[in-house]
Formats: C-alpha cells, sequence, structure tokens
C-alpha cells in the first residue's frame, strides 16, 4: 500500500495526537543511524519529544553521533516497555546538533529515565535535533496509520 505523497507507504508528518501521547511517556527508544558504508547501526537511547523535534544527546565519542553528522537520516524506534506489540518508528533526520555545554539537556533526559540528573559532570555532550519526516507503527492489532489493516 503506498499513502499519497509518500512513496514509502508510512503516513507523513506531522504526527497525530494518539502517536505523539505514545511517545511522550518514558519508553525505551532505539536509534538507527547510517555507516559511511551504507549498512545500518543501532543503538539503545534516551530521547525526548520537544513538541516539535526528538531530543536526543549523547557524548561527542559516540559512534552514532559520527554517523548522524556524516549522514543526518535516522530512525528512532520507542517501543511500549510492557507491551512489545506496540511500537512506533519515527523516520527523519537531524536538523541541527547543539553543544550541551551545561549538560542541561542529558540532565533532562537522565531524569526522565532515571529520576535524577546525570552523573557524569565532565563530559563533551552534544544534542542532536530531529524532525520528523513520517512514521509507522504496531498496536498489537492493527498498523497505526492505516486503519483496519493488519
Amino acid at each position: 500500500m503506498c499513502l499519497i505523497g509518500n512513496p514509502t507507504g508510512m503516513p507523513n508528518a506531522p504526527l497525530p495526537r494518539e502517536i505523539i501521547d505514545f511517545i511522550k511517556e518514558r519508553r525505551p527508544g532505539i536509534v538507527s543511524t547510517v555507516r559511511p558504508d551504507g549498512s545500518p547501526h543501532a543503538a539503545t537511547t534516551w530521547y525526548m519529544w520537544t513538541g516539535e523535534h526528538v531530543l536526543l544527546n549523547m557524548d561527542r565519542g559516540r559512534t552514532r553521533l559520527a554517523h548522524m553528522e556524516a549522514e543526518p537520516r535516522i530512525a528512532l524506534t520507542v517501543l511500549d516497555g510492557d507491551n512489545w506489540g506496540r511500537s512506533v518508528t519515527l523516520l527523519g533526520r537531524i536538523e541541527r546538533f547543539v553543544p550541551d555545554t551545561e549538560l542541561a539537556d542529558i540532565d533532562k533526559l537522565a531524569l526522565r529515565y532515571q529520576g535524577y540528573t546525570f552523573e557524569a559532570r565532565v563530559r563533551d555532550s552534544v544534542s542532536a535535533l530531529m524532525k520528523v519526516e513520517s512514521w509507522h507503527g504496531w498496536n498489537v492489532d492493527h498498523i497505526w496509520g492505516s486503519p483496519g489493516k493488519t
């Protein structure tokens, strides 16, 4: 099935309220990037929906950051930690990188996932802001974005 305007067959952004509500919860995330040879790289990650972007944060030395800087197209899969039959994959690109010199962004993410600020206070922290372009998801008995399709 191909949705009008999107050759991938996935719904285009903006995200519907149901999906925003899902990704706003504290859930496991897996970010996928493209290696220089074109092969995929995936890593678990903390993330946060800002209302416009997905916020990701990592140390300057992380492999996934180098991949994002070279090729900004990424995917973020968000899982329902209690029910893996519910997940959403967001596809898009990194719109910008921002030095997190005061560690404000990593602290937001650490508070969200751990309940306290990030412990390693000496780090070269970088935030990446992902603009969502399309998405797809599963909700056990149906495909989100494709009512009636299983």
